[in-house]
């Protein structure tokens, strides 16, 4: 698996992470220039020159939070845990994510709500995005079953295609109300397509 670092035009982080917030807080056409300058704590001349206009800024931002996000995926799934603890903790997070009582969901499902099918560059960043967590998640799969640290009537995409499928499933009902054990139920039922062994 090639896990790149954190590209250099994210030196601006802790802006991009306030930024970040107050988008997902208001989505991307509620939310003002007049309100991300404030939260940045920065001027709008220096959010201009740092980021370009709004739309730019978003744009970094959502990358922002996805390089994060598959930097952790990859510190779990290159670590030299057995393929249950691996698999344990993706699922310890995804729940955090989803099914916790302060959960907000996901940065990423929000923004295909609101701007994937309109925003072509939007369209284009998440369409790569789940392609490479695909390609990740599958990675994993075919290398723990030819490791046999798991065994399963699945083959390695079609655990691939079932955990995506939960994940996508999850970022939707955690925003409705008493989903939280549903939730919980999906990601137990895609651990019983597999057993693990430990030699």
């Amino acid at each position: 698996m090639v896990c790149k670092g954190r590209p250099k035009t994210f030196e601006n982080s802790e802006a991009l992470e306030k930024a970040k917030e107050l988008f997902w807080e208001k989505g991307y056409e509620a939310t003002s220039l007049s309100e991300l300058i404030e939260r940045m704590g920065i001027s709008r001349q220096s959010l201009y020159n740092t980021f370009g206009n709004k739309h730019s800024l978003f744009i970094s931002c959502l990358n922002f939070y996805i390089q994060e996000g598959h930097n952790t995926l990859c510190s779990i799934l290159n670590s030299d845990e057995h393929a249950e603890e691996k698999l344990n903790q993706l699922i310890d997070m995804f729940l955090e994510y989803y099914a916790c009582a302060k959960s907000k969901g996901c940065f990423v499902s929000f923004t295909i709500q609101e701007m994937a099918q309109k925003d072509p560059d939007v369209k284009s960043i998440l369409d790569k995005k789940y392609s490479k967590n695909f390609e990740l998640f599958n990675q994993f799969f075919v290398q723990a079953i030819e490791k046999e640290e798991i065994k399963s009537t699945l083959s390695a995409k079609e655990l691939t295609d079932l955990l995506d499928g939960i994940m996508l499933g999850a970022s939707s009902l955690c925003k409705l109300p008493n989903r939280t054990e549903q939730t919980k139920n999906l990601f137990q039922i895609f651990l019983k397509q597999i057993e693990f062994i430990k030699k």
